[in-house]
């Protein structure tokens, strides 16, 4: 039986980013269904925590760029209280828009689709049809993306390089 996968994700942009990484042509990352839920700032309801499957792994993807954990802390509390051990993280310094930068060539994130700003880029990205061909023109690279530690030390307690090159074992597997 293969592995459930369940990906709480902070925003449109990282479902989009999440979705094009676990499918073909790309499949840098384990499959799972995605949902938008920013585990940061939204306490997670018992509704949503009986949809799960109790073997399910959860993957909560969110950025770093406020210095609170509350939240977050007690969201992974009370899926522990459910059962659910296998919670791992997938943390973007600051914000997913900076692990892009360091994944790829561009110097700026305006650069990958040539926006004036931030709400453009983030229009851009979420409505591309062709994510994968802008991934490779901008030189993008897995091996790269989420693999900083965070800077606050509130969510280094949560940081575990070992998940992140497992999630992304499949690439490591493909390219070496």
């Amino acid at each position: 039986m293969s592995e459930i996968i369940k990906y709480f994700v902070e925003g449109e942009c990282e479902k989009v980013i999440i979705n094009t990484l676990k499918a073909p042509p790309l499949s840098l990352i384990k499959p799972g269904r995605v949902e938008v839920f920013n585990v940061i700032k939204d306490k997670i309801t018992l509704p949503r925590i009986t949809q799960l499957k109790k073997e399910t792994n959860i993957i909560l993807v969110y950025d770093t760029d406020i210095n609170k954990t509350d939240v977050l802390d007690y969201n992974i509390d009370l899926l522990h209280q459910y059962g659910f051990n296998k919670i791992y993280h997938i943390q973007s310094v600051k914000k997913l828009e900076d692990e892009l930068v360091r994944s790829s060539s561009i110097k700026r994130i305006e650069e990958m689709f040539d926006t004036q700003g931030m709400d453009e880029f983030k229009h851009k990205l979420i409505s591309n049809a062709n994510l994968v061909s802008k991934l490779k023109s901008i030189d993008f690279d897995i091996n790269k993306m989420w693999r900083q530690r965070p800077y606050s030390s509130l969510f280094l307690t949560y940081y575990n390089k070992d998940f992140v090159n497992k999630i992304l074992e499949k690439n490591n597997s493909k390219n070496h």
